[in-house]
């Protein structure tokens, strides 16, 4: 199969024949086989059941701009079956050539950096304050775009008329049923922040601008530059780094503002919001045993405010990241402990 596409790429490309021109992705992803096509381009062999939706794919790029790929689908790639009696029809591949996003993977920048620190096994901690810092700033001004063209909102406008309406996906049309199922199966450790979240669901769901959600938010994914201008090979082992773009946008979806957030703990290396939540329920339960007439002077209105929903968002992103099985795709069972020891 890796020389058919090879031969496939020769074929449609003849004019590019070095072996310096076309190269293989040194990280390949779990669902496609990629391959840079000069400076500027690259090709990525998918098989159908991971096909990627054009039509978002088109939206990603009208809300991040260059930050998200150009991308279009110039093919399919049949693959021969070992069976030639076989009556179903051959596997194929499906062929998109997407516009390259500058810089390198930022897993390949922590894996530069972790040769050289050895200090921490704690994933992305190899970076220097002064990257963790640039980066968070530019995830930031990455994230505040998917908030430009409300598409949630009903009014037009010249900014947003040519964004087009959205509708819910796999995960956005079924948050209340994962939830539910995480409550069902995670260990109990995790019960408090799916309750939380539960709680807060119908807020998250009305209160919040659903925007275009990556929805596979890791440091493969995420490609990064010195901030300084500097050619992405030569970043130096300290200088700030930003986001340059992000690539693999198959699994992105509309979402509520801030489920996304969930890949700030990708760029950091840690999740501890979960234990935060749990140690400021334990705390709270105190305070109102030791001041049950004071427990209600903080008031509706602030929890129900912006940020207090969009940080109960994030919250729900990173039980949706950890606490369902990618499983090929079909996103439809709880993590369990003993098979899933990695998410949990």
């Amino acid at each position: 199969t890796r020389a058919r596409c090879w031969d496939f790429v020769r074929s449609r490309y003849p004019d590019i024949n070095s072996r310096d021109e076309i190269q293989e992705v040194p990280s390949q992803g779990f669902c496609s086989f990629t391959l840079l096509l000069g400076q500027d381009a690259i090709i990525q062999f998918r098989p159908p059941t991971h096909q990627i939706d054009l039509e978002v794919a088109n939206l990603a790029r009208q809300v991040y701009g260059e930050m998200a790929p150009l991308t279009n689908l110039i093919g399919s790639l049949e693959i021969s079956s070992s069976s030639t009696s076989s009556p179903s029809p051959s596997p194929s591949l499906l062929v998109y050539s997407m516009s390259r996003i500058p810089g390198i993977p930022l897993a390949h920048l922590q894996q530069t950096q972790n040769q050289t620190q050895t200090q921490t096994n704690r994933r992305g901690a190899s970076l220097s304050f002064s990257q963790s810092e640039s980066l968070i700033r530019s995830f930031a001004r990455f994230t505040s775009l998917g908030l430009l063209p409300s598409s949630s909102s009903s009014s037009s406008s010249s900014s947003s008329s040519s964004i087009p309406p959205f509708k819910k996906g796999q995960v956005g049309s079924s948050l209340r049923w994962r939830l539910e199922l995480m409550r069902a199966h995670l260990p109990l450790r995790f019960q408090p922040a799916v309750q939380r979240v539960l709680d807060a669901l119908p807020d998250i769901e009305a209160l919040l601008p659903w925007v275009l959600t990556h929805g596979d938010f890791l440091p493969a994914n995420v490609m990064v530059q010195a901030t300084t201008g500097s050619a992405a090979s030569t970043i130096d082992a300290s200088a700030p780094v930003e986001i340059s773009g992000l690539v693999d946008w198959a699994e992105a979806e509309h979402l509520p503002f801030g489920v996304g957030f969930y890949g700030l703990e990708e760029l950091l290396g840690e999740t501890t919001m979960i234990d935060d939540i749990n140690q400021q329920q334990q705390q709270q339960q105190q305070q109102q045993q030791q001041q049950p007439r004071k427990k209600h002077h903080v008031g509706n209105k602030t929890h129900n405010s912006f940020y207090q929903t969009a940080k109960l968002a994030h919250l729900l992103g990173i039980l949706l990241w950890h606490g369902i099985a990618f499983d090929d795709g079909r996103l439809d069972r709880v993590v369990s402990e003993g098979r899933d020891d990695g998410e949990l």
